[in-house]
């Protein structure tokens, strides 16, 4: 049995356990054949050979379910997980369901393989067994006998402090931020000041801090991270919680020029890592310093602090999540796209960009490779059903000739591949959240061409892109940013989507720092969706449900129209406040419908900034009566998703970061949905589905807006006059089918595959401070410039 599903049939029966239990006689015997088969044993050499040899001579079996639980943890640490997790169920079946531990242990193993619900839900079966916040234990002996391990001062205190980080991290995992808090506060309680879990804890407690928004708490819990890892062992400090200072972006932002701000902080923090890398904090300004160690405490140990090169040996724990929040800023990112690149290289491990797969240079591919079938792999965190990216390539994965091209599909995390996907794969493997595993899995294929549907949405994608896995390796505009990365050499856009005067920049200047390939035409194609909910095939009662119950609209708003911005709020830049504001004063029948985000924190400081925007350009009293039009609804399930698209008069697309899925639904939907191009391939994507579907003047009469004035001026007119918007529908749904199951976009992918497969570019050593060199006086006015020429773009 795969070791994949083993777990999830373990998880199943521990679950039962305390049931099937109730039926056994207390006195039964434990199961006594030795789980592993010879074969799996460890030899005298093999470092969990002396645990193994306490079994032998345990003569008690009623406590043997202890050293099986050890023996389990031993070849856990190895990595060695199929016959961890026989011994963690060998352990459970043996102690007669009167030990909690491995519980906590197998909640581990579900966390790192992507399943953060299994793993929340044997913690808290441990949790259950030792008692917990004050209840009594159930089931645990030592817990009934001793007391629960989950208190300040018990002996036991680390077991607990590593069952509630994992909960924590599940928690964090699953978006569950403010109980994901709760429990990491309880375990900060638990611990001493040198807890071995000090550094664990702190680390997710800074992430959970981050995704609510809160920075300064963000940068003071890891910095109290990094402090419990430098106690514990100054020469071996994982640097990680450092980085993670350093790349904190706020989700949400309260100005264009407060983002300036947080992008020349993120730059100045990051320049101090690459050179904490070499030199430790000797030589960093103080004033730089004490920003980048938050606490007294550590900045008073800075003398210290020595070199960090090196220091990371899980890149993907380390990072945990990518810096997703500064592209949507609308700026240009190269050179801060490969800064941070140099950051990973410098602090990763030694062997972050040596290729390792005999298929990397020419004298050691396979035989026969002018005639033998290429090997061609696809990688994501997001192939699941009607995952955006997944959707993106689907038709590439499917179409290409399978009589040359092997081809793998690898997923990262908890989710299984979509069914299209599965089916045209020659394989699709899970790696879940295991950086090794993964690099072992990518090594073992062989492979011609590695494909990255995306590189910042998570951190086992990004960090896996520095490694050299395939001769040739390309990047999809799933995120559509450059990644910075020496190790890619494609970014795959199009030509429709990229700034017409981009291939007059010279190289300084360049977006990219792979070499940029343009697919002719439209670039994107997902495949057309079936089986929609028909706004027009409901009955009045029935949409008015929708609008009252699914959507939380107020009644009074029920028939005024409907302008809906159906993306995250984290796509609102603040230079599109202006729209909504403009849109509340110039239609006194409309409202503006927002989405809400999973946090309140995050919804509030959305709102509160807009209503800052609105009352600064009416004044208090006629901004406040606007306000009232201003209705943030709840996120929804995908089918009253889609019935919302029909129903809304006019739907607004934000800038300068856009989207290129929901901009689809919205023209399946057929209402129209206003854009406003921006100088990146991120704010352009709608501009070439449009031209797809309509010539260049209907677009631009109707849709396509040149300013911010221009643009609410085209939104409200096609709300009011609904003789011009049901127009714009009628022509919206004749072309609506041609930007889906695009025949022209998958060929082109399959030419571009075919073309670079046949001459793959010579891979030279790459130097690990090339991108580190960038003057910062440089970059900060290219960004300040591009950031100018956007504003000069979206204002009259």
């Amino acid at each position: 049995m795969n070791w994949h599903w083993r777990l999830y049939a373990l998880v199943l029966f521990t679950l039962l356990l305390p049931l099937l239990s109730c039926t056994q006689s207390p006195t039964s015997p434990p199961q006594s054949e030795f789980p592993l088969q010879p074969s799996e044993l460890p030899p005298p050499s093999h470092p969990c050979h002396d645990i193994y040899l306490q079994l032998l001579r345990e003569s008690s079996a009623l406590s043997s379910h202890k050293l099986f639980n050890a023996l389990a943890v031993c070849y856990h640490q190895l990595d060695l997980l199929p016959q961890a997790l026989k011994l963690y169920e060998h352990s459970i079946l043996t102690s007669n369901n009167t030990f909690a531990l491995p519980f906590a242990n197998l909640a581990a193993v579900a966390l790192n393989n992507g399943d953060h619900v299994t793993a929340n839900a044997l913690v808290r079966e441990y949790l259950r067994g030792v008692g917990f916040n004050g209840s009594e234990p159930e089931f645990d002996d030592d817990a009934i006998e001793f007391g629960s391990p989950c208190r300040k001062g018990a002996d036991k205190d680390g077991e607990c402090c590593m069952a509630l980080n994992n909960l924590g991290a599940g928690l964090l995992t699953g978006g569950h931020w403010t109980e994901a808090e709760e429990v990491l506060k309880v375990a900060v309680h638990i611990m001493g000041n040198d807890h071995v879990m000090g550094d664990k804890v702190f680390f997710n407690l800074g992430s959970v801090y981050a995704e609510e928004c809160s920075m300064e708490e963000a940068a003071i819990a890891f910095a109290t991270s990094f402090l419990y890892s430098f106690k514990a062992n100054p020469d071996l400090s994982d640097p990680s919680a450092l980085m993670r200072i350093a790349l904190l972006v706020p989700p949400v932002s309260n100005s264009s020029s407060e983002i300036m701000k947080i992008r020349k902080l993120f730059e100045q923090r990051v320049r101090a890592i690459v050179h904490m890398a070499d030199f430790g904090c000797e030589g960093i300004e103080d004033g730089v310093l004490q920003d980048l160690l938050v606490i007294e405490e550590l900045y008073e140990l800075r003398k210290t602090i020595r070199p960090l090169k090196n220091r990371i040996s899980d890149p993907s724990k380390g990072l945990q999540t990518p810096h997703f929040y500064l592209h949507y800023h609308g700026a240009f990112d190269r050179p801060i796209q490969e800064l941070v690149a140099s950051m990973h290289i410098l602090l990763g491990p030694t062997d972050l960009l040596v290729p390792s797969s005999p298929m990397i240079h020419p004298g050691g591919r396979l035989d026969g490779f002018g005639s033998r079938k290429k090997r061609i792999c696809f990688i994501s965190s997001l192939f699941g059903e009607g995952e955006p990216h997944g959707l993106l390539l689907q038709d590439v994965i499917s179409n290409i000739d399978k009589r040359y091209y092997d081809v793998y599909v690898v997923v990262i995390g908890g989710e299984q591949a979509g069914d299209m996907i599965n089916k045209s794969a020659y394989d699709v493997i899970a790696v879940g959240y295991d950086w090794h595993q993964a690099r072992r899995t990518l090594n073992e294929l062989q492979l011609d061409a590695l494909v990255f549907a995306e590189m910042q949405n998570e951190a086992m994608s990004h960090m896996l892109g520095f490694g050299r896995f395939a001769p040739v390796q390309i990047l999809a505009m799933g995120s559509p940013v450059t990644s910075g990365n020496p190790s890619i050499d494609y970014f795959v856009s199009c030509s429709r989507s990229e700034h017409p005067l981009l291939t007059m920049l010279d190289e300084s200047e360049s977006h990219y720092s792979e070499q940029l390939v343009l697919l002719e035409g439209l670039g994107i194609s997902y495949p057309r969706p079936f089986h929609l909910p028909q706004a027009a095939h409901l009955s009045s009662p029935e949409r008015d449900k929708i609008w009252l119950v699914d959507l939380r609209l107020p009644s009074k708003f029920l028939h005024f129209r409907k302008y809906t911005c159906p993306q995250h709020l984290f796509k609102l830049h603040p230079d599109f406040d202006a729209v909504i504001s403009g849109m509340l004063a110039g239609d006194e029948g409309g409202v503006v419908l927002l989405q809400s985000a999973e946090s309140g924190r995050k919804t509030g400081m959305v709102r509160r900034r807009i209503s800052r925007h609105v009352v600064q350009d009416f004044g208090e009293k006629a901004g406040s009566d606007f306000l009232k039009r201003l209705v943030f609804i709840p996120r929804v399930t995908s089918d009253v998703f889609h019935v919302l698209l029909q129903m809304s008069s006019v739907l607004l697309h934000p800038f300068p970061f856009g989207g290129s899925k929901t901009s689809s639904d919205a023209i399946l939907s057929g209402t129209p949905l206003v854009t406003l191009p921006t100088p990146y391939l991120r704010g352009r994507m709608v501009l070439a589905q449009y031209f797809e579907i309509m010539d260049d003047v209907q677009v631009y009469d109707c849709c396509v807006a040149a300013s911010v004035t221009d643009y609410i001026y085209k939104a409200l007119r096609l709300g009011i006059n609904d003789a011009l918007r049901y127009g714009v529908k009628e022509l919206i749904g004749r072309g609506a089918g041609k930007i889906f199951d695009n025949e022209s976009v998958r060929l082109e992918w399959l030419a571009f595959l075919d073309s670079v497969l046949k001459n793959p570019p010579e891979l030279p050593l790459q130097d690990p401070l090339k991108f580190s060199r960038h003057d910062s006086e440089v970059l900060q006015n290219l960004q300040r410039r591009w950031i100018e020429d956007t504003q000069v773009s979206v204002h009259d």
